[in-house]
């Protein structure tokens, strides 16, 4: 019947679609990135750029937007140090080399798409929370063409990683001092 034959139509069509993606991905796993980095200088001057930019957009939400943004790379950061405590620095390694190989060719930089970053992650075992992923999508889409900076995002990471480790204590200390006052039916 017509319905059958679109059906196969469709398929057929998603199966060549398949095999051309997992051509590119071959291609890129046997090429991988190899293109000119930005110096960490350049990359550094850029992004504090774009902070400034960021700042005089939001006013006083910068602090809880930046606030929000060290949270989620915290919690990338510590899963990935997690699987080699010994070597904290090796699976950082290992996401660096997988998102280079998922990198866009003919960029000066390695970037990849807001997709092949997010399966990237989610494929390397990393759990990000839905709102946190499309944090880091936007945060680190900073040429506004839907390309995440890979050496950004690491930079970031590794960042994050050298300061020493924030204490949520106050902030424990506050909601447990919420939750007292709540029981005893008074304010704070």
């Amino acid at each position: 019947t017509l319905e059958k034959q679109d059906l196969l139509q469709q398929a057929e069509r998603a199966s060549i679609g398949a095999q051309a993606r997992l051509m590119r991905v071959a291609e890129r796993a046997s090429n991988g990135w190899s293109g000119q980095r930005r110096s960490r200088e350049e990359r550094d001057r850029d992004r504090r750029r774009r902070e400034r930019e960021l700042q005089a957009s939001l006013g006083a939400a910068f602090e809880t937007y930046k606030s929000d943004l060290d949270e989620c790379l915290f919690n990338v950061e510590q899963q990935l140090a997690a699987r080699r405590p010994e070597r904290p620095e090796q699976p950082l390694g290992a996401l660096e080399k997988l998102l280079e190989m998922s990198a866009l060719p003919n960029r000066r930089e390695p970037t990849v798409s807001s997709a092949e970053f997010q399966e990237t992650l989610i494929n390397f075992g990393l759990k990000v929370r839905h709102k946190d992923m499309e944090m880091l999508v936007t945060h680190f889409n900073t040429h506004a063409q839907n390309e995440l900076s890979v050496d950004e995002f690491l930079d970031a990471l590794r960042e994050i990683g050298q300061r020493p480790p924030r204490s949520s204590a106050s902030a424990a200390n506050f909601r447990g001092l919420q939750n007292v006052s709540r029981r005893r039916g008074g304010g704070l």
